[in-house]
């Protein structure tokens, strides 16, 4: 006879495919005889999907291999050093008990287990920190494929596998150490959905609190379990209660978090975002690095040979994962529905995005890594269901995507919501590391060894070398000292005199060059004048006048100091101690010194201003003159730079006199301070039409900001 039945399995799935009763041949018994699979003794349809399935995922992982193994060499960078300094030398409670040291976060398995175990077992060396990151991606990439091949069947979870494998957008998290906190999250939110739709509840909910003590944006993933567990017609309630587990997980998290992060907040700046911009933008900056879409028109498309080898391995290994597939059938044989539709991990992609909108103004596409696995999933959900030419167009499209990803190399440094690149990629770190790496050699060539309780202050370092997160971690990794600081040049202060050795180091051109001798404070503060750091000029000025307290040189620029205070009376008494005569009026022949600079005759010009300045200091117009001769001189750039500070002073709407103090800024590598002065020279320039070096300069100093 034959007939109909439904079996449940553990996770509650109802079969109702069709199993025949038939006769059995021996001892008159019934046996039943599957449909769906051939005859004892043939091979199994299942066999075949599963050796497919683990020969494509070995294929997967290569190309994973492939992609990032640059980063397998990369040094520490950055935040990696603070991360290293505040477990360094402490107990594991002491450490997992003390803020972050980034800010409001509380973060204990990825930034304080993680750090402290590693640190012990492998060192303060770099490669057994990425060979982590390395196996934790290449972790997420196998959690991929479980779950896809769970909800759609083994084809699926090796499509999606390949396209997580082939993103660029999660590279800078693998390549970044500290990308371990995004990675850990991701790795732990997948295995907590695995374990879910598999039905092992409790095991779920701790993969849920380790995701979510690696970082917070694992929030919505107990709704993402309840989108992917209800099943078809069934209630909402159904899904809900078996979520319950992961809704304690979720509870006991927040009564941990909410006095860690409440604790550490005051006192930080932040980058949240609190206006109603964030969530489309987050949303829409997800659909863009999914898509492959991120950048500008203007994004360059081309990048080095390494990048394109790997790429186009990791092409052929997901064109290669089409065709091996193409003619097999979907396996629903661990479906828990037959009907989840893909689209619904679409929607759980777009949950995952939510987080992200807390930082919308300095987002970087490898937040989204856990979105693009969701997403990841319901691709390959959808193309597994598809005929083989869908899956190799897809390849196609994918890979394309992934090949101008991979070969951005631009980033975008502003705060704001809706900039069209991340701020942190793979050309940010590669460019961030190479300037790191030959600042730190520098440094250790000019100083092998430094004295305990040194500070050492810099000036001219770029932002993206990293050197000063946690004010010196780096010094206190590479000369393995825990009492040395450092800071930079426009936080100096008189107390670092106290504590020990204070050294002065300026950067550039990826060099360092150390400020000594005895006029050392006055040459800080002449630097720290281009900086607009009127602060730490007046603490180097006083250092300076205790060690030469009748020093011409230095009363000379504390008078322009005081001026530009707003004190012209302790300015002119400056003056005077400096040997001049704070006189007004134009100084008489300027015109003709002028034409004398103007034939060439740079040092007799130079005298004939000089003494003209004797008589008349606060002629502007003279100052002026004098510090676009001295910057022509090959010895005059200190003195250039008070000359072109006191024709600032004097005339402060003028704006020749910002024009001139911006390029003089732009000119010595302080890129931020030249934009603000070349703007505000902008911006007091009469008449409608701007003036063309400004223009050009300024536009050149923005388009450096993300190169």
């Amino acid at each position: 006879m034959a007939g109909r039945i439904a079996c449940r399995d553990r996770t509650g799935y109802r079969e109702a495919d069709r199993i025949d009763y038939l006769p059995a041949m021996d001892k008159g018994r019934s046996r039943r005889i599957d449909r769906r699979t051939p005859p004892t003794g043939a091979p199994t349809r299942a066999a075949r999907p599963w050796a497919s399935s683990l020969a494509a995922l070995g294929l997967i992982l290569c190309a994973t291999l492939a992609l990032h193994a640059r980063g397998l060499f990369a040094p520490f960078f950055g935040d990696d050093l603070w991360f290293l300094d505040d477990v360094r030398g402490r107990s594991l409670g002491s450490a997992l008990t003390d803020p972050s040291p980034i800010g409001p976060f509380f973060r204990p398995w990825s930034t304080k287990l993680h750090w402290w175990l590693l640190s012990r077992l492998a060192g303060e060396h770099a490669l057994p920190f990425h060979a982590v990151n390395l196996a934790l991606f290449a972790g997420i990439v196998t959690l991929v494929f479980l779950l896809a091949r769970r909800l759609f069947g083994a084809r699926a979870g090796m499509l999606a596998a390949a396209i997580v494998a082939i993103h660029p957008a999660p590279e800078a998290a693998v390549r970044w150490v500290s990308g371990s906190q995004d990675l850990w999250a991701t790795l732990a939110a997948l295995a907590c959905l695995l374990l879910h739709v598999s039905g092992r509840r409790g095991l779920a909910a701790v993969a849920l609190l380790v995701a979510l003590f690696s970082k917070e944006t694992a929030i919505l993933t107990p709704l993402v379990a309840v989108l992917i567990d209800r099943r078809a017609g069934e209630p909402w309630w159904g899904a809900l209660r078996r979520a319950g587990g992961l809704a304690v997980a979720l509870a006991l998290w927040g009564v941990a978090w909410v006095p860690a992060f409440t604790s550490s907040l005051a006192g930080t700046t932040g980058d949240v975002v609190a206006g109603p911009e964030a969530v489309p933008a987050a949303l829409w900056h997800f659909v863009c690095v999914l898509c492959g879409l991120e950048g500008t028109p203007a994004t360059a498309m081309g990048f080095p040979a390494p990048g394109l080898m790997a790429v186009f391995i990791a092409f052929v290994a997901l064109v290669g994962v089409g065709l091996i597939l193409a003619g097999a059938p979907p396996d629903r044989s661990e479906l828990p529905t037959a009907t989840l539709p893909p689209w619904t991990l679409g929607i759980a992609a777009l949950l995952a995005a939510l987080p992200v909108a807390a930082v919308v103004s300095v987002w970087s596409a490898y937040q989204y890594t856990s979105a693009i696995c969701f997403a990841a999933v319901g691709m390959g959900g959808f193309l597994a269901r598809r005929r083989a030419a869908w899956v190799v167009t897809a390849a196609i499209v994918l890979a394309l995507g992934a090949w101008r990803g991979w070969g951005i190399e631009e980033m975008e440094p502003r705060a704001i919501p809706w900039k069209a690149l991340s701020r942190v990629n793979g050309f940010y770190l590669r460019r961030g590391e190479a300037q790191h790496s030959a600042y730190l050699a520098a440094l250790k060539r000019l100083r092998p060894t430094l004295p305990p309780h040194s500070t050492v202050l810099f000036a001219g370092l770029p932002a993206f070398a990293g050197w000063q997160s946690g004010d010196g971690a780096v010094l206190r990794w590479a000369y393995a000292d825990t009492t040395l600081r450092s800071r930079f040049i426009s936080q100096l202060s008189a107390a670092d005199t106290l504590r020990g050795p204070v050294y002065f180091f300026t950067a550039a051109g990826g060099d360092l060059h150390e400020i000594a001798g005895p006029a050392r404070y006055r040459h800080v503060a002449y630097g720290l004048l281009l900086s607009d750091a009127l602060d730490g000029v007046e603490v180097a000025v006083a250092l300076a006048l205790r060690e030469s307290p009748d020093d011409a040189a230095t009363h000379y620029l504390r008078a322009w100091l005081a001026l530009w205070r707003g004190d012209s009376l302790a300015a002119r008494a400056f003056l005077l101690r400096a040997n001049v005569t704070p006189a007004g009026g134009p100084i008489p022949g300027i015109e003709a010194i002028e034409q004398v600079a103007a034939g060439g005759e740079l040092e007799r010009a130079i005298q004939l201003i000089s003494a003209g300045l004797e008589r008349h200091q606060l002629d502007p117009r003279g100052h002026a003159l004098l510090a676009d001769l001295l910057l022509q001189h090959p010895d005059g750039q200190n003195g250039g730079t008070i000359e072109a500070f006191a024709a600032r002073a004097l005339s402060p709407h003028d704006w020749t006199m910002w024009k001139r103090w911006g390029l003089l800024q732009a000119r010595t590598s302080r890129e931020r301070q030249a934009q603000h002065s070349l703007e505000r020279a902008q911006a007091l320039q009469p008449g409608p039409q701007p003036d063309a070096v400004l223009v050009r300069v300024l536009a050149g100093l923005r388009q450096a900001e993300t190169r």
